[in-house]
C-alpha cells in the first residue's frame, strides 16, 4: 500500500476503501500511503478508512483523528468520523479528495 505507483492500477477512482490497513503501516511509511491514494483518486473522491485508535505499546499501531487529518493534507479534507465499538476507540473516517 505504500508503493501504489508500482502496481498496474488505472484511475482515477471516485472511491477508495481501507478496512484496517492504514493503522497497521509503520508511521514512517504512512505519508507514502497517503500520497499514493491521492495520486489515484479524482477530485471530489471519497476515501473511507476504518482504523483502530492509537494505543501505547512497542508496536505503533493505530491512529488519532489529528493524524488522519494531518497525514492526508493537502490532498484530502476530513468530512466525517463515526465511532466504532470493536475494538474500543476504532472509527470510520471519511475524507474528501480536494481538487
Amino acid at each position: 500500500m505504500t508503493r501504489l505507483g508500482q502496481l498496474p492500477i488505472d484511475g482515477p477512482f471516485d472511491l477508495a476503501l481501507d478496512i484496517g490497513c492504514f493503522h497497521s503501516i509503520a508511521p514512517v511509511r504512512r505519508d507514502a500511503y497517503a500520497s499514493g491514494v491521492a495520486a489515484r483518486t479524482a477530485p471530489g473522491a471519497t476515501l473511507f478508512v476504518f482504523a483502530f485508535a492509537r494505543r501505547p505499546g512497542l508496536v505503533p499501531v493505530g491512529v488519532t483523528s489529528r493524524e488522519m487529518r494531518d497525514r492526508f493534507e493537502p490532498w484530502f479534507e476530513p468530512v466525517g468520523r463515526i465511532a466504532g465499538t470493536q475494538p474500543p476507540g476504532a472509527a470510520w473516517y471519511r475524507l474528501r479528495r480536494l481538487g
